[in-house]
């Protein structure tokens, strides 16, 4: 079996790919990329392609390289997947890099598997999630700053709910994600924090407005414990974990009247945003 594709060279570090003189060996090649209705799909399924043969059959053409492949058994064939997805992602490339590249890959087995080419399917080879993050207004500004203005923000629990609040609300974050922040992830003078999203592998940033970075600041002045790693802890110094969040978020949403939790305050910011 052999499955030619358009040479892909180096050049400055970057991929180019190189026209070939067809040949009665092209047409697996050119009838995979034939379902691909836009051209930028075609070379990005090119380069995607070139790069996984490139990292993970160093010693071989592409050619030659796909063609073992897809020789693989089902535990073989997942194995050098994962093994690639992991070289991907130490490499620290975004999420949507490393997805775009499994899914080229996903979709040629698909295609061989469909031509009785390959006997394995990729179908348990997840991707990593990608969030987006933004400072989100709405309708419900006024009913959330009736919730803040609920906190006392002269003691070091109203600081540090206040500074949890505002990362709920400016930001839209998850109570997971707040709740795995360690101080180090909070950089003050950038206005940016490092956040772990969910289903995610690599750190994100994310701005914050100067609000924020004055709660989170107020807050780090009278933390207890101030060697621990975590950014927010509790009266005895430890993490919080995501129940933690909840209740505080229902202690000053209850005496103003709002049934509000924090998934309930990201709902809010996705439908006014919208």
């Amino acid at each position: 079996m052999q499955i030619p594709i358009p040479q892909v060279v180096k050049v400055n570090d970057a991929l180019e790919v190189v026209p070939v003189i067809p040949d009665s060996r092209v047409e697996i090649w050119d009838s995979f990329l034939s379902l691909q209705i836009k051209e930028t799909t075609q070379r990005s399924y090119t380069k995607a392609l070139a790069d996984f043969c490139l990292k993970v059959y160093p010693d071989l053409s592409i050619s030659d390289a796909l063609q073992n492949f897809l020789l693989l058994s089902q535990s073989d064939a997942l194995t050098f997947v994962l093994t690639y997805r992991k070289i991907l992602i130490d490499l620290k490339l975004s999420s949507a890099t490393i997805n775009q590249r499994l899914s080229a890959l996903k979709s040629l087995v698909d295609y061989a598997r469909k031509r009785e080419l390959c006997s394995f399917t990729l179908i348990d080879v997840k991707g990593l999630r990608s969030q987006k993050y933004r400072d989100t207004r709405g309708r419900t500004v006024d009913e959330y700053r009736s919730v803040l203005a609920e906190i006392d923000r002269s003691t070091l629990l109203g600081k540090r709910d206040y500074a949890i609040c505002r990362l709920l609300w400016d930001n839209a974050l998850r109570r997971g994600e707040i709740v795995s922040l360690d101080r180090s992830n909070f950089l003050p003078q950038e206005s940016r924090l490092m956040i772990l999203g969910k289903g995610t592998l690599e750190l994100q940033s994310i701005d914050l407005n100067p609000a924020v970075v004055i709660a989170i600041n107020d807050y780090l002045l009278v933390k207890p414990n101030p060697d621990n790693l975590a950014l927010f802890v509790s009266n005895n110094g430890k993490r919080l974990d995501g129940k933690d969040i909840a209740r505080i978020v229902k202690k000053y949403a209850e005496p103003v009247g709002i049934d509000l939790s924090p998934h309930r305050v990201r709902h809010i910011l996705s439908t006014a945003s919208n």
